[in-house]
């Protein structure tokens, strides 16, 4: 158990002496581009540590304007063309 606490121990003294190392503007930049990259990561779906079913099945978070208007094109682009729109013929007229 020692051993373990031990390697603990210089695991922190390494990190330290690495952050240390660091350019403070570049360790910024590191830190953004970590939590970008884990933005990204979690957004894609494969964060395997996060359970994405609970969400996913979760009506409380949907998007109930994108919901309404998922519906609504869908209901648009089922209907036939109206054949009122339709001008293949023009009507002649004779005064």
């Amino acid at each position: 158990m020692e051993e373990v606490k031990e390697a603990d121990g210089m695991e922190e003294e390494n990190t330290e002496k690495i952050q240390e190392s660091i350019d403070p503007e570049e360790r910024e930049s590191l830190i953004a581009e970590f939590k970008d990259l884990m933005k990204h990561k979690f957004l894609s779906g494969d964060d395997r540590q996060f359970d994405y079913s609970k969400v996913d099945n979760n009506e409380e978070y949907d998007d109930l304007k994108q919901v309404g208007e998922d519906l609504e094109a869908e209901y648009f682009d089922s209907e036939e063309p109206n054949e009122v729109n339709r001008m293949d013929s023009v009507l002649e007229y004779d005064y």
